[in-house]
């Protein structure tokens, strides 16, 4: 993933389940994710994620 890039979690397993957001920071320990409907960052790896566009 890329910094900017809109995603949305797909793992099912996650409490952000379907949640959508854009992409903060994007490094070795994964992808900084700010969440429309969460107030901090999540960080997912590029597996729980889906790229929805830039």
């Amino acid at each position: 993933m890329q910094v900017w890039d809109q995603v949305k979690v797909i793992d099912p397993e996650s409490l952000y389940a379907g949640e959508a957001g854009l992409v903060q920071k994007s490094d070795a320990n994964g992808n900084t994710v700010k969440l429309d409907n969460v107030e901090k960052v999540q960080i997912f790896t590029d597996e729980q994620l889906q790229f929805l566009g830039r």
